[in-house]
């Protein structure tokens, strides 16, 4: 069991949480799910976005997948 989280970060500095997705492990499905989550409730795809993630490869992939060229990725770990 996994649950991937989405937080944000707002202009002054206030941590808010945007999305929640439990799967039965860290795959580029779940990912995908929590990213078209976010979408589908006004997340603009096409504007350039900071992503901080943990390292996973699955999570990698769906972001930049999903976001592409908009997809600024810092990632911790070993990809």
């Amino acid at each position: 069991m996994t649950v991937l989280v989405a937080m944000g970060i707002r202009n002054d500095g206030a941590k808010q949480m945007l999305g929640v997705m439990e799967g039965c492990s860290e795959n580029h499905l779940v990912a995908n799910a929590l990213l078209a989550d976010l979408i589908g409730r006004g997340l603009a795809a096409d504007t350039p976005w900071l992503f901080v993630l943990d390292g996973g490869k699955a999570l990698h992939k769906a972001v930049s997948d999903t976001f592409g060229k908009y997809a600024a990725i810092q990632a911790g770990g070993i990809r």
